[in-house]
């Protein structure tokens, strides 16, 4: 769940600091209240919905956070896992937005990629519209939604450990193979030159007495 979302010179706001409790929490008010900047920054956290850089280059820049509470067995663990990322059951979700324009991402106070973020966003938000369900209607996360439902979670470690096994003993081949090419070729290179070596038939002294030649 969103525990808090804590927002620093978007926009209209300066300094925001928001706390969810469990259950339903409703942010009402009239238009131009600010909701859509609310949504807007924790998408922006989420690695979506790029916020307006300050005007001047030189401002101070914009910051969003978002602290999610994770369960024991929470879709989101995986992504961390698999990103090399440290897991916690307090995940804190950070992006930065400097005068220039240039933005960076952090999880865990970890740096981290845009991509990264948005893997974790799948997991920890779903978006209601008027239309559909945005989450259900993805095909990237119907696989998860089948490994939830199956109680697959150790049964998914053990063949996510299993393909990363696979993955490297592919890359060693991989490397092996490249040395072995490159070995071949420097071996092909010698037998070369000790033919011509030999057609030659060089004889000791030679060099010198070619060099008197070439001065005379």
């Amino acid at each position: 769940m969103l525990a808090s979302l804590s927002i620093r010179n978007v926009l209209l706001i300066r300094q925001l600091d928001m706390e969810f409790a469990e259950g339903l929490n409703v942010l009402t008010g009239e238009t131009g209240a600010g909701k859509s900047i609310l949504l807007d920054s924790l998408g922006h956290a989420l690695g979506f919905r790029g916020l307006p850089a300050p005007e001047e280059a030189d401002a101070e820049g914009s910051t969003v956070s978002a602290v999610f509470l994770l369960r024991r067995r929470h879709p989101a663990r995986a992504v961390l896992e698999q990103s090399g990322l440290p897991d916690s059951d307090e995940l804190l979700l950070r992006r930065t937005l400097a005068g220039s324009g240039r933005s960076a991402c952090f999880v865990n106070d970890r740096r981290c990629t845009v991509e990264t973020l948005r893997a974790l966003a799948a997991p920890l938000v779903e978006v209601h519209g008027q239309n559909a369900d945005r989450s259900r209607m993805n095909p990237a996360g119907h696989r998860a939604l089948l490994d939830s439902f199956a109680d697959a979670a150790d049964l998914v470690k053990r063949v996510r450990g299993k393909w990363r096994t696979l993955q490297d003993a592919a890359r060693a081949h991989d490397e092996a193979a490249a040395r072995h090419d490159e070995t071949a070729q420097e071996a092909d290179f010698i037998r070369h030159a000790l033919e011509e070596l030999r057609s030659l038939r060089p004889e000791p002294g030679e060099a010198e007495s070619l060099s008197v030649r070439q001065s005379q």
